[in-house]
């Protein structure tokens, strides 16, 4: 017969009194909570324990209480080795999980003394009462002050949840021996408006962290992210360690955290922010790996055009061109290619030129820029010549295609908007500039669109 949630519960709580008895018999593990800066009154509200060292101090113990061997290890608190049934916490600091009605569920544990090779943190396995996926350590303990200020703090190891709440941070819980998951996430959900996750600054915690930002349906959810900068040397560093030296740090450092998009676009772009404004390479992986992001993970379509005009200005384009791209919908009417052109033409060529390459990526441009040359330069208006440097192979092949075939494609573009009576002005403007306030367009019967 399995073990039923109610005698799990029986007997962690038995196994508890049996750890907390251990720790006030052992100094040895009492000096390692001490020298970890936990009080007395930390100490007891969170039942820290301790295992006894041995193999079945635990399994005696409950077998004189009437417990067999089979239902101990289905609860959690013993496993089957070649020698027989052992006791599975040894030699361990002790941390009972209870859930939010203070139902003893599990228990976390790490080794503390020096040389100890067993793994550094064990958790319970799952039984009918424990599931990790939807567990969350410390939510007994938060749960009144997450619902009192509508936000929970996830930090990643069980001691880190409690140094936050010693320091006064009450809303603090952890992932309980796995991975923060979609359950997770929408369990909290339901207690808080928002989520902070905090991450260390190590490549795994960048890993886990945008795996959790893209769990699908995790739009639906006000997260934000908080990372834990790097220690004076480049160590690690994580919320336990700010608060004993400092617990009025972690006052300073909750104030820089950020939304979930902006989290994502930082780490999106930090591969490429030292060539970002020297290399086109760079800038159009940038804008092809941010692109990629917001067209697979954006909730809807405006909040993909407020991301992609995020990328645009950055890298000085107009915010259509990525617009674009994102939605997968390019422009269908011809010439919009060549006004897509035009506005970057009428900008500072200095400033714009190197990103022309770039825009090789939209089909309807790569076909203008395609078969750009070395034809001679022809004569442009005057601002455009002192615009373009001298001799410059890229800016002699831009006049040729400027006069050759943009600049008519233009006027013919502009005498339809006109016709049409489009009223997309910067459109407009950007077409009249580019064929010049004097020229005549074809088919216009109406005046041109003022470049003021």
């Amino acid at each position: 017969m399995a073990v039923t949630p109610e005698t799990v519960a029986e007997l962690n709580e038995r196994a508890q009194t049996i750890f907390r008895r251990a720790f006030a018999a052992e100094p040895a593990a009492q000096a390692y909570i001490a020298a970890r800066g936990f009080t007395p009154e930390t100490i007891e509200a969170w039942g820290m324990g301790y295992a006894p060292r041995g193999g079945r101090v635990l399994l005696r113990e409950l077998a004189d209480a009437g417990y067999d061997e089979g239902m101990i290890a289905e609860a959690g608190l013993a496993r089957a080795g070649e020698r027989g049934v052992s006791d599975l916490f040894r030699d361990r600091i002790t941390l009972p999980i209870r859930d939010a009605d203070g139902t003893l569920i599990a228990f976390g544990s790490r080794v503390f003394r020096e040389g100890d090779d067993g793994p550094k943190y064990l958790n319970s396995p799952e039984t009918p009462l424990f599931k990790k996926s939807r567990t969350l350590f410390g939510i007994d303990r938060a749960l009144e002050a997450i619902t009192e200020s509508g936000e929970v703090i996830v930090v990643e190891g069980n001691i880190d949840a409690i140094s936050l709440h010693q320091a006064g941070e009450r809303r603090a819980v952890a992932a309980a021996g796995t991975a923060l998951t979609l359950e997770h996430i929408a369990i909290l959900g339901r207690l808080a408006r928002t989520i902070t996750i905090v991450i260390d600054a190590d490549e795994a915690g960048r890993k886990a962290t945008r795996r959790i930002l893209l769990l699908p349906g995790i739009e639906a959810h006000d997260l934000r992210v908080l990372r834990i900068p790097e220690g004076p040397n480049g160590e690690k560093v994580d919320p336990d360690a700010i608060v004993r030296a400092d617990p009025s740090a972690w006052e300073r450092l909750l104030p820089t955290r950020v939304s979930r998009w902006e989290y994502l676009y930082a780490e999106t772009l930090a591969p490429y922010a030292e060539t970002l404004t020297t290399d086109v390479e760079s800038r159009v992986a940038w804008k092809n790996d941010w692109g990629a992001l917001v067209a697979a993970h954006a909730r809807d379509a405006s909040e993909g055009a407020k991301l992609v005009a995020r990328a645009a200005k950055k890298l000085g384009l107009d915010p259509a061109l990525i617009a674009a791209e994102y939605t997968g919908a390019l422009p269908a009417a011809a010439g919009e290619g060549e006004a897509l052109i035009a506005e970057l033409l009428r900008r500072d060529w200095r400033r714009i030129r190197h990103l022309v390459p770039a825009l090789t990526l939209h089909p309807q441009v790569a076909a203008l820029v395609a078969g750009w040359g070395e034809q001679a330069p022809e004569q442009l208006p005057a601002p455009m010549q002192a615009a373009l440097p001298a001799g410059d192979t890229f800016a002699a092949a831009a006049r040729a295609r400027w006069n050759r075939e943009i600049r008519p494609a233009a006027r013919a573009r502009l005498g339809a908007l006109i016709r049409e009576g489009n009223t997309d002005v910067a459109m407009r403007e950007a077409l009249t500039a580019l064929v010049g306030a004097d020229a005549p367009v074809e088919g216009a019967s109406g005046t041109l669109v003022s470049r003021g």
